[in-house]
């Protein structure tokens, strides 16, 4: 439990029926909560948002809001849960959460300024889904930080057309990214948008002049540390 993965990343652990990974990032006073698995019984936290809430009341620190990397059941399925244990802060996602024709509409989307000017209002969300609100995102880097150092949701289809890569500390959190050759693409995601997601990550890398180096798997199955990201983003295309 809440193992040191990265100086900033601990993995909390890992849950549901295929485990998948919940990641507490923090930096100074403020921190961020990845992923909303489900929970069976083997798992060994049966409350995880529970344990994180009482590590953050202990360690004093703000919780800026919670994200998931895509809308899959293994990462969003214990929103309400989350939702219920901290009911003031944001659940933040990209607006892609909501293409199928049976989902809820997406009524605003919300720029970082709202985020960091705390004129994100928890009165007007993007979509209520179950009496849970979610604010959304639009367009493909939302830049925000934690105490000053650089935090980037990267919507980025690859695996689903909802895949959000989370970039912190020189670290990239994937969304079920399949990295190098030979991806059986399941979801049937347009090759033409995979290779627009591998160049906005590229071009994020080059227009901050910032350099991920290590990549883990959300599931945190994968830890891949000392990358050379360009050159594996080229093996990753399809």
């Amino acid at each position: 439990m809440f193992e040191d993965i990265a100086p900033g990343i601990q993995l909390v652990g890992r849950f549901g029926r295929v485990k998948a990974g919940i990641w507490f990032l923090r930096h100074g006073t403020e921190c961020a909560i990845v992923e909303m698995p489900d929970i069976v019984d083997e798992d060994d936290i049966q409350t995880p948002w529970d344990t994180l809430h009482e590590y953050i009341l202990r360690k004093n620190m703000y919780l800026k809001f919670i994200t998931a990397t895509h809308e899959h059941v293994d990462h969003f399925y214990s929103v309400s849960d989350f939702h219920g244990t901290f009911p003031e802060v944001p659940i933040l996602v990209h607006r892609d959460f909501f293409l199928d024709p049976n989902d809820v509409e997406v009524q605003t989307t919300y720029k970082p300024a709202d985020l960091e000017e705390g004129t994100l209002s928890l009165e007007d969300p993007s979509v209520e889904v179950e009496d849970i609100p979610l604010y959304c995102f639009d367009g493909e880097v939302f830049e925000t930080h934690l105490s000053g150092e650089p935090l980037y949701l990267v919507h980025a289809p690859k695996h689903s057309l909802s895949d959000t890569l989370v970039v912190f500390r020189g670290c990239m959190i994937t969304a079920d990214w399949w990295l190098g050759s030979g991806d059986p693409n399941y979801n049937q995601v347009p090759v033409g948008q995979i290779h627009n997601s591998i160049n906005t990550i590229l071009r994020l890398c080059k227009g901050k002049n910032y350099v991920i180096h290590a990549i883990f798997s959300t599931h945190a199955n994968e830890f891949r540390r000392n990358v050379n990201l360009e050159e594996l983003m080229e093996q990753t295309r399809p």
